[in-house]
């Protein structure tokens, strides 16, 4: 026959938190990715100002070919960061 206990699912089951350890470690990971994403962007602008001033430079040496390669660069470099 059948029994009187039910099967809880442990995936469901609820956990209790106190409000205030949830803000905190809300406003840590957001922080930290705040400075993950302040990284990249620095880092995308250094490259990304570094290349153009080789393909203008490249333009004023007659480097036919410079803009294409620094806007190739800066297209890559904006992908992957």
């Amino acid at each position: 026959m059948g029994s009187s206990r039910r099967h809880v699912d442990d995936t469901q089951t609820l956990i209790v938190v106190g409000v205030n350890r949830l803000r905190e470690e809300y406003e840590l990971g957001k922080s930290d990715q705040m400075k993950d994403e302040h990284w990249r962007k620095q880092l995308r602008i250094a490259i990304g100002v570094g290349v153009s001033g080789f393909g203008i430079f490249g333009s004023l040496m007659n480097f036919e070919s410079a803009p294409f390669a620094a806007l190739f660069i800066n297209l890559m470099v904006h992908i992957l960061l």
